[in-house]
């Protein structure tokens, strides 16, 4: 049989801290990250599958979500995040852990029945292409403009959000 369904949260918080850093006064602490994260996650009893490239993000994680939290453990590999060329016969024991956490977290999360996902992530967003569950893509700006309003007022609607891929160039 098929696994239960889950809800994936993937964060690339160096995408958040980059347009925190452009609002004055704006904070980037982990748990305001995982919370606002959150907002789009529906209170359920669904496990919730979460991977970010921020270590400091996974207490914040455990805390926001409990129990219902599940995870790949291990470090990210991400060296072509600054350019360049990945050659695979320089790829330590570490390394390639790295890789297949990468390969389990995006399976997990391309498989998700909801993926919640960071506005501008290329991880996400493939995995969201790649899936035709429900998604959307957060980021800092959304999180603020929710917070401004009141708060959870988009989780029910986060069911029905889903990218247009019609609207991309080269799709």
């Amino acid at each position: 049989p098929p696994p239960p369904p889950h809800v994936a949260v993937q964060v690339r918080n160096r995408l958040w801290r980059l347009e925190a850093s452009k609002l004055n006064g704006e904070s980037n602490a982990p748990a305001r990250v995982v919370e606002c994260m959150g907002r789009w996650v529906p209170n359920s009893t669904a496990a919730v599958f979460f991977t970010a490239d921020d270590d400091s993000l996974y207490p914040a994680a455990d805390h926001h979500f409990g129990a219902r939290l599940r995870t790949f453990e291990g470090s990210v590999y991400a060296p072509w995040s600054m350019g360049g060329k990945v050659d695979t016969a320089s790829l330590g024991e570490k390394e390639e852990l790295a890789v297949i956490k990468a390969i389990v977290d995006w399976f997990a999360l391309q498989s998700a029945s909801l993926l919640v996902y960071t506005f501008g992530s290329s991880f996400g967003k493939t995995a969201a292409e790649a899936s035709d569950a429900p998604n959307v893509d957060v980021n800092h700006t959304r999180c603020r403009n929710d917070e401004m309003l009141g708060g959870n007022h988009t989780v029910p609607s986060a069911t029905y959000v889903t990218y247009d891929t019609r609207r991309v160039p080269g799709a």
